[in-house]
């Protein structure tokens, strides 16, 4: 239980502390995952086994779809009122998306995985 104002203010300068290292540390960890999953596509591997019994397994996404041609012209199964992201997606992971209909972003990370 905090006694006075002074110690509530020392708790919460470490907890800004605390949140401030930790945000830093997410950041740190986005950066990482994508160059190794960057790494693992330009070396056209799926995964790599670890030392410690796990693996580090590519995972390939793509963000920010997107239409060259106005939504209007696109055949039924790709619209809505808004683009299907994930019908895209699915042609996209097939190899079959047409760049000259959808604009699009790929992203890669990496999960691990016990073997």
């Amino acid at each position: 239980m905090l006694r006075s104002p002074d110690e509530l203010i020392a708790i919460c300068l470490e907890l800004e502390e605390i949140s401030a290292q930790r945000k830093a540390l997410e950041e740190r960890e986005k950066i990482i995952t994508a160059k190794c999953g960057l790494y693992l596509k330009e070396t056209n591997l799926e995964n790599v086994s670890l030392k410690n019994g796990r693996q580090v397994v590519r995972v390939d996404s793509i963000v920010g779809i997107g239409s060259n041609i106005p939504l209007e012209e696109l055949a039924e199964e790709f619209k809505t009122t808004m683009l299907k992201h994930r019908f895209v997606n699915r042609l996209w992971e097939e190899g079959k998306l047409d760049d000259k209909l959808f604009s699009y972003e790929e992203k890669w990370s990496i999960k691990f995985k016990n073997l």
